[in-house]
């Protein structure tokens, strides 16, 4: 109906959005609607079957009946799972497909008791979002919180007052370990006062620092507070000490850190966001600028442990700097087709898109080590399964978290948000590790214990990959199984005879 094409006409897709690219403008006055026949009844526009029709039902709708009808029109063209359980083995209960507008009608007062009132046909919306039991696609309404407030938080990230600096512990034959900056963060104080990377602290607010533990106690500080710090600086083969006093000052988290330990690189990417990072570039901006400062180090250690995910442009961006051009990052399937949004039909159609690697990237040829752990899920595991699968790179630590979907977020018509599964992610071999996760080949619990391996496995150089994907699905996915749920994503991408209503469009140059 015409409303797949209003959806279109203020449409901006990116590709497979692990925390969310995809935005909708759905205001009024964008919206042409005319005819003379009308179904008023919401039940009954399943049964329409002209423009005129739905254009005249459409306008005798009440506001929060349109709300209603937006969020089905949008899931129904944009949700992976609707219609067809035809991506899942059978039987597996993991999501519910979308069914007719009757099944949610006037279920939600009957499922939901909130505190405040909440008119029927919005708590309809929530329920239809609700029953899907896909725990990545939700509804939140619009008196609840705007799509504009979500997104104001979705993209906000900490600032932080200390110092400024990441450091590192430096063992010295016969004398006390020298505690030593690794990395200077942009917009900090240490930055204003010209600490350099490889300087040692040799003491902050008068009191000698011996250890990493003494230097975070004491490099905390509110904003204004004035820190006395002594340094030691090897200037010209000697070594000085520099007295200074910093001002501590605010600024943006960085999403990467990076020292070097023994000769390696270990650079850990806290997450992949877009905005408000140190880099205008995002993550990806940062990533590069760690690469560049460790370019002489034997080995690097790629530290995901307790990263969440981001943005799907960042992974990629990431992940090719340590491919080489045409490597394939990721193969993606997807309910619309990004590189065509004109041609779009009027009912979902799954597209497949593979992603390569669109340059050769800096760390191509580095001996690369992994290090994650269940808290490492969406990007973190697009990543590692693109480089992994290509470069056979060992991984250090416990099986990842398991979301191997990404979801859009989109205003709704009354500037509510959706976040809505648009996505599924196949490495180059045509495996998913969507509800099993990444497994390690060193499996490590203890988190000191991590690094220590990893850094072994650096330093020899030697060790490939031979793990695979996890073999069970992952504990916290069991809330949104049934009892005998299956064995959940299909292990390997479908065919197009499995894909019941849906068809596999040309998949398209990036």
């Amino acid at each position: 109906m015409n409303l797949f094409k209003i959806f279109l006409q203020g449409i901006t897709v990116g590709s497979l959005a692990f925390l969310g690219a995809c935005t909708v403008s759905g205001s009024d006055d964008e919206i042409n609607l005319l005819g003379d026949s009308s179904v008023v009844d919401l039940a009954d526009f399943d049964l329409i079957t002209s423009n005129d029709q739905f254009n005249a039902s459409w306008n005798a709708l009440s506001e929060n009946e349109k709300e209603f009808e937006y969020c089905y029109e949008m899931l129904d063209l944009y949700y992976l799972f609707a219609h067809s359980d035809s991506l899942v083995p059978e039987g597996s209960p993991w999501y519910r497909p979308l069914q007719g507008r009757r099944a949610y009608l006037g279920q939600g007062s009957l499922h939901y008791k909130p505190v405040e009132p909440i008119p029927g046909k919005i708590l309809d919306t929530y329920y239809m979002f609700k029953s899907l039991r896909d725990g990545y696609t939700s509804y939140i309404p619009p008196m609840f919180m705007t799509y504009d407030e979500f997104i104001e938080e979705f993209e906000a990230r900490d600032t932080i007052s200390d110092i400024g600096v990441n450091v590192k512990t430096v063992h010295i034959s016969g004398a006390s370990d020298a505690i030593v900056v690794a990395q200077v963060f942009l917009g900090s104080a240490a930055e204003v006062s010209h600490l350099q990377v490889e300087d040692t602290i040799v003491s902050l607010r008068g009191q000698a620092v011996h250890n990493e533990d003494d230097f975070l106690d004491l490099a905390e500080g509110t904003i204004g507070d004035r820190v006395a710090i002594t340094i030691r600086r090897n200037q010209s083969g000697d070594a000085i000490e520099i007295n200074d006093t910093l001002k501590i000052r605010a600024y943006l988290a960085p999403s990467v850190t990076y020292k070097v330990i023994d000769s390696v690189a270990v650079i850990r990417i806290h997450e992949f966001a877009d905005t408000n990072t140190p880099s205008d570039e995002g993550t990806y901006g940062e990533f590069v600028q760690a690469l560049k400062a460790t370019q002489n180090t034997k080995a690097t250690i790629i530290d995901l442990r307790g990263n969440p995910g981001g943005s799907e442009t960042q992974c990629i961006n990431i992940s090719t700097e340590m491919l080489s051009m045409g490597s394939i990052i990721a193969v993606e399937y997807r309910p619309y087709d990004v590189n065509n949004p004109d041609e779009i039909a009027d009912h979902q159609v799954i597209y497949g898109d593979t992603v390569r690697a669109k340059w050769d990237g800096l760390a191509r040829n580095r001996y690369l080590v992994f290090m994650a752990d269940s808290g490492s899920g969406s990007c973190s595991e697009y990543t590692l399964a693109g480089v992994l699968a290509n470069r056979h790179s060992p991984l250090v630590g416990a099986t990842t978290y398991g979301k191997g979907v990404g979801y859009g977020i989109t205003p709704t018509y009354l500037e509510g948000a959706a976040l809505i599964t648009v996505g599924i992610s196949y490495d180059l071999n045509k495996k998913t590790y969507h509800l099993r996760g990444i497994a390690p080949d060193v499996p490590v619990s203890d988190t000191d214990a991590q690094l220590d391996s990893a850094l072994a496995i650096a330093k020899e150089g030697k060790r490939v990959r031979t793990a695979g994907y996890g073999s069970e699905i992952r504990p916290w996915f069991y809330e949104a199984l049934e009892k005998n749920a299956g064995r959940g994503i299909a292990k390997t991408i479908p065919k197009s005879k499995d894909l019941g209503r849906y068809k596999v469009l040309k998949k398209l140059p990036r």
